[in-house]
């Protein structure tokens, strides 16, 4: 029996994730209308720039660091997401500060639903280390530069591009995505971690499943893998 994470293959269903309904269905809300609501209008291109701090950055952190810098030597400016809790976070709240007054970049804490995904949707580019590149980004599509080890060993698509944290690296990022070859290149991306549907194929399959049929499981599948290694 084929089997997957200990469970038999035909226990298994590949909906896609449920979160990316909800994303793709969010109102549309006018670009124009978007700036002038946080006062930001005359950021007309923009990089969406979400960031958190690697467990394994000790100190300062230079790869945000690099990141801002890369943005102003390419004249990008950037809506810039708050700092979580993780780790050292510190680190990048100090960089954060000492950008704060720049006029190329906005920073925000938090956004109402609508507000973010809208501005997710009209950005240039992510860059950063945000898990939403992995699998919000390819719904519309837009571009993605993953900085560092965060996001790494997780399935992409081609719209994301994968650079250490050092400065020349992440500028040939940025001169990269936004060339109009790349963008050409992934101008018709499925998202392959959701079409928007995963809700109702949920729905349909708890509709077919014979319930009765599942309250118990009598067969282990890992007893087989344990078996076979003697």
């Amino acid at each position: 029996r084929l089997i997957s994470m200990g469970e038999e293959a035909d226990r298994i269903h590949v909906i896609g994730n449920p979160g990316l309904d909800k994303f793709k269905r969010e109102p549309v809300l006018e670009k124009k209308v978007l700036l002038h609501q946080l006062g930001i209008e005359g950021f007309e291109d923009y990089a969406m720039l979400i960031y958190h701090s690697p467990p394994d950055i000790v100190g300062d952190n230079e790869e945000i660091e690099n990141i801002f810098k890369a943005l102003e030597q390419n004249h990008v400016k950037a809506v810039v997401g708050g700092t979580n809790t993780d780790y050292n976070h510190e680190a990048v709240k100090r960089v954060f500060d000492r950008y704060k007054d720049n006029p190329n970049f906005y920073f925000y804490n938090n956004l109402d639903r609508n507000l973010f995904i809208n501005l997710y949707r009209n950005a240039k580019f992510q860059i950063g280390n945000s898990s939403a590149g992995i699998t919000e980004a390819a719904s519309i599509p837009i571009p993605v530069i993953n900085v560092g080890k965060r996001q790494t060993k997780r399935r992409a698509q081609k719209n994301v591009v994968f650079v250490d944290g050092q400065l020349q690296h992440i500028d040939d990022a940025i001169r990269k995505v936004t060339n109009t070859f790349f963008l050409s290149e992934i101008a018709s991306l499925q998202n392959e971690y959701g079409d928007g549907n995963s809700s109702k194929r949920a729905y349909e399959l708890m509709k077919q499943i014979n319930v009765k049929e599942n309250f118990f499981k009598t067969y282990d599948p890992l007893s087989d893998i344990e078996r076979s290694r003697f």
